[in-house]
């Protein structure tokens, strides 16, 4: 909100979008350990829920410097499902996290990643599913074009990514 409410350059606006999006993955990668560690589920379920609250609010941000600055950064919304005992899906959840990490660790001024959980009960997220037709979890929003939903190899994912004729079809 500082791009329109205290008029900031473009560079600053992308520059703490992408600080905050690290410091809320350290402080959510922080509790997920605490999570697997602990007894106290419910007030980590409640504090994860807030995390997902701010990374709703940041993806939101995000947009409107992307609009308003023409700035080329990359979104990628990455949803899971938090709160899963299936090990199907967690599995599929591990891979995808993995390869989600390793391309943002190799283009990191260029990806903005907001993992999401989708079982957080947060009725933005809810309407964020319906408006991009997520019907399956683990599942990847790309520059809110582009929606993959089946686990693909990393250089694929790259091209979907950084391509920019790619955002008219779906892969």
């Amino acid at each position: 909100r500082l791009l329109t409410d205290l008029n900031v350059d473009c560079a600053t606006a992308q520059a703490s979008s992408f600080a905050f999006a690290d410091a809320i993955y350290q402080e959510a990668y922080r509790l997920e350990r605490y999570n697997s560690a602990s007894k106290f589920s419910t007030e980590l379920q409640i504090a994860h829920r807030r995390y997902d609250l701010l990374r709703m609010y940041l993806w939101a941000e995000s947009i409107k410097i992307r609009g308003r600055c023409g700035s080329d950064f990359h979104t990628v919304v990455y949803l899971y499902n938090y709160t899963t005992k299936d090990l199907d899906v967690r599995a599929q959840q591990t891979a995808y996290s993995r390869l989600l990490t390793d391309i943002k660790e190799r283009y990191a001024d260029s990806i903005l990643l907001i993992p999401l959980a989708v079982d957080s009960d947060l009725a933005s997220l809810d309407l964020t599913l319906e408006r991009y037709a997520v019907s399956s979890v683990p599942s990847i929003i790309i520059d809110e074009q582009v929606v993959v939903d089946h686990l693909i190899p990393t250089d694929q994912l790259i091209t979907y990514i950084f391509s920019r004729d790619i955002h008219s079809s779906q892969p």
